[in-house]
C-alpha cells in the first residue's frame, strides 16, 4: 500500500499539467510525499525491514535538500527519522550525533512537518 502511495506521489509531482488540472498545490504535494516517506520508513523499521527503511531515509535526504530550495523546512523530522533508522540498525554514534545536531540547529517552530524537541531530547537521554 505504501509503495502505491509513493508511486502516486511521484507521478503527481512529475506531472505539472495534471497538478493544474486537479488543482493541487505543489508545496502540499511535496509535504505529503515527505510525510508518506517518513511514515513508510517508520513502518518498515517496526516490521524489521531495516533495508527498506534505510532506502526511504536515503531518498528522503535527497528530497530534503531539493525541497529546501523551494522553501520547504522539514529537516528536523527527516533527520529524526534518519537517526531512528540508524539506531535500529545498530549505528548508535551516528544516530546520537544526528540527534545532537537536531537539538542544536533545528528551528522547531519553522518546521512544516512535526519535529518535537521533547521527542529529540527524550531520545537523546534514553
Amino acid at each position: 500500500m505504501l509503495t502505491v502511495r509513493k508511486a502516486i506521489m511521484r507521478v503527481l509531482l512529475q506531472n505539472r499539467p495534471l497538478q493544474q488540472e486537479l488543482k493541487f498545490d505543489r508545496v502540499k504535494l511535496q509535504l505529503a510525499e515527505l510525510d508518506i516517506l517518513i511514515r513508510s520508513s517508520s513502518i518498515s523499521r517496526k516490521l524489521g525491514s531495516l533495508e527498506d527503511s534505510l532506502a526511504d531515509v536515503t531518498f528522503l535526504s535527497g528530497l530534503a535538500d531539493q525541497y529546501a530550495a523551494d522553501g520547504i523546512k522539514v529537516t528536523g523530522a527527516i533527520n529524526f527519522e534518519i537517526s531512528n533508522t540508524l539506531f535500529d540498525r545498530g549505528e548508535l554514534i551516528p544516530s546520537i550525533n544526528i540527534l545532537r545536531k537536531i537539538e542544536r540547529t533545528c528551528a522547531y517552530d519553522e518546521q512544516q512537518l512535526t519535529a518535537s524537541r521533547a521527542e529529540v531530547v527524550a531520545t537523546l537521554v534514553s
